[in-house]
């Protein structure tokens, strides 16, 4: 996605929407590690994601139960059924016609992985953070 497409001088989040099956698989140990960033000169932030969490239920203020290694970022239930998580969050400078890379990665232990369905990735503008 070319980075003049979204509004310049503003922060961004990238969220993963996604759903696990009842036979999910392999995301646990190791977990994986999010990368966002531009191919330009801006920062690339990097983070360990928790995709194997448990979800509790959004009327329990989604709130997760972590698993005894924390995880920078954890999954959440939305209201349309399906979890989203944060792979990172980047600065749109503007004028520039970089492109945006995201980034989901796990190549430490190779183990299978099964049982994960994606509807897609978003990006919206962060609340309150411009630079």
């Amino acid at each position: 996605m070319s980075t003049s497409m979204l509004s310049p001088k503003t922060n961004y989040a990238a969220y993963l929407v996604f759903k696990r099956t009842d036979r999910a698989y392999g995301f646990d140990d190791p977990p994986p590690r999010a990368s966002v960033g531009t191919t330009g000169v801006g920062e690339v932030h990097q983070q360990t994601v928790g995709l194997g969490l448990s979800v509790m239920e959004p009327n329990q203020h989604d709130q997760i139960v972590p698993p005894p290694q924390q995880h920078a970022s954890h999954p959440k239930q939305r209201e349309d059924g399906w979890l989203e998580i944060e792979l990172g969050q980047f600065f749109n400078e503007g004028g520039e016609n970089d492109e945006l890379q995201i980034r989901l990665t796990e190549v430490e232990a190779g183990n299978v992985k099964t049982g994960l369905i994606v509807e897609g990735i978003e990006i919206m503008p962060t609340k309150g953070q411009d630079r």
